[in-house]
């Protein structure tokens, strides 16, 4: 693939994140201020409850982009076809037995969780969310689609969409509706982005019919035998964050996972920022398979170290602005949320630098090593999370789980960088180690600032005044460093590009 589409599906990636990040700012604000916290934790709680019936999802979606870029990299249109409608009319059919099947047992379990004080609000809503959560896993393989034939531009503009629709709706539906108006909202943002999805995938695939009713048993074999880690993944997913907002509802309450939710939903559009644009590693590295497979580590080497060079300043600059982010978001110094977020930003930024090695095994098509990692996170969040739980109760949970993160992320790293022979040294580039140390104590000495100012001095001078030395210090190093060319000669190339090329 040319470097222009990549930073092309990149640049979106980016937009794409920073509009979610804004709606999900303007969102938790609005919610805090109309139904209160533990609404939103029972919202958050039903989510992961319902997420449980993913595993019959088979990790056809996550199929979808391996072999739709295959069969485009080999001229198989039609094939790769085959593969989109024959993903989405599996996963609607089999999901949406499941779902049905379930659904009393999802009632006894949301029984089991949720307090009896706000046991009504959780039974109004999981209706609303089951149907999201069908119409969305559906949505995605479209979505997938999209990924493979290398228009990821267009799946972040869909999504962007989809997320002011539902802001629109939470902010029109909530104050009248109270939780029945969030539950509505989800919904018509799933089906907005299913319909999105499927015209848009339509208008750059013409073998696909009217609707995603084709069946091809061949598609389907080949596809269920890459996607069973993509299940394996799954399942090992539910012992994940469904297990930890569980946990936290038992050991810390449910204003615990609200604010798990909202720090953990913060730190992930970070996470969410830098991988987003790392993700357009899986069809590059697939194509690279069929036509030149000596040029993977090479690829690998560049996308770890444009993700090292992004991740240590960003993070460290997110560290700083918790306490901020506190103030204008909760409106006040919330330590929960604030512990939260310190123990969820530093075991997602190691998490992060796992993800050029997670992706490139996920386009190489070789996913064992991404299976262990998943299993590795999930047995370890529930052993970790439920004995530092009973020691230090919520704060006890979130510190399992950020073990378990740490766990998990060496795995594949280590295993491509054994397999294809590159040194451990890589993991800490020479030309990124000034860099930072300063983002480090240009944070760190921020922080310090901060907590013996904070009563003296309005949170908003400190925190200027922290980004303002923090930008001083790392901004020149940004700048001067040869990574900092990269990204920009590819811009350059992009904003170049004639109009209207795919």
């Amino acid at each position: 693939m040319e470097k222009p589409n990549v930073f092309r599906n990149a640049i979106m990636a980016t937009i794409q994140v920073t509009v979610a990040g804004l709606v999900m700012l303007a969102m938790y604000r609005f919610l805090l201020g109309t139904i209160g916290v533990d609404k939103i934790g029972v919202w958050s709680l039903v989510l992961a409850t319902t997420s449980v019936t993913r595993i019959s999802e088979l990790g056809l979606s996550g199929s979808v982009v391996k072999f739709s870029a295959k069969y485009l990299a080999l001229h198989e249109e039609k094939r790769a076809a085959e593969v989109i409608e024959t993903a989405a009319s599996s996963v609607a059919l089999i999901l949406g037995l499941v779902l049905l099947l379930l659904y009393p047992a999802l009632t006894l379990l949301i029984d089991y969780l949720v307090p009896a004080n706000m046991l009504t609000d959780a039974q109004l809503v999981l209706p609303y969310a089951v149907m999201s959560l069908w119409l969305m896993v559906i949505a995605t393989v479209f979505l997938s689609g999209l990924d493979g034939i290398q228009r990821a531009d267009l799946r972040g503009l869909i999504i962007v969409c989809g997320q002011v629709l539902y802001l629109s709706m939470v902010y029109a539906l909530v104050p009248s509706e109270d939780m029945k108006g969030l539950g509505i909202s989800h919904v018509a943002q799933a089906g907005f982005v299913l319909l999105a999805g499927w015209v848009a995938i339509r208008s750059k695939l013409s073998w696909l019919g009217m609707l995603p009713y084709r069946w091809s048993s061949s598609a389907f074999r080949e596809m269920f035998g890459y996607a069973i880690n993509f299940q394996i993944n799954g399942i090992a997913q539910l012992l994940f964050e469904p297990t930890t907002k569980a946990l936290l509802s038992k050991f810390g309450g449910l204003s615990s996972v609200a604010y798990y939710e909202m720090a953990n939903r913060m730190i992930m559009q970070i996470r969410s920022l830098l991988v987003a644009a790392n993700q357009v590693v899986v069809p590059v590295v697939a194509s690279l398979l069929e036509k030149d497979p000596s040029r993977v580590p090479a690829a690998y080497r560049r996308c770890y170290e444009v993700m090292f060079y992004l991740s240590v300043p960003a993070y460290s600059l997110i560290l700083l602005a918790i306490p901020a982010i506190s103030e204008l978001w909760v409106g006040r110094y919330e330590f929960l949320f604030v512990t939260f977020s310190f123990i969820l930003t530093a075991c997602w930024f190691f998490n992060t630098l796992a993800s050029p090695a997670y992706f490139s095994y996920a386009g190489i098509g070789r996913l064992r090593w991404n299976t262990l990692s998943h299993l590795l996170m999930g047995a370890c969040n529930v052993l970790f999370g439920y004995i530092f739980a009973t020691m230090w109760g919520g704060i006890g949970v979130v510190s399992g789980t950020a073990c378990a993160l740490l766990v998990g992320s060496v795995v594949p790293i280590a295993a491509f960088h054994s397999e294809y022979k590159l040194a451990l040294t890589d993991l800490f580039p020479k030309e990124s180690r000034m860099l930072t140390f300063t983002s480090i104590a240009a944070s760190a000495g921020s922080l310090f600032v901060f907590y013996n100012m904070r009563e003296t001095v309005s949170w908003t001078a400190v925190f200027l005044m922290g980004a303002g030395i923090f930008s001083m210090a790392v901004g020149p190093l940004m700048w001067q460093h040869k990574t900092r060319s990269f990204l920009t000669d590819g811009i350059w190339a992009l904003c170049m590009k004639a109009p209207g090329s795919n």
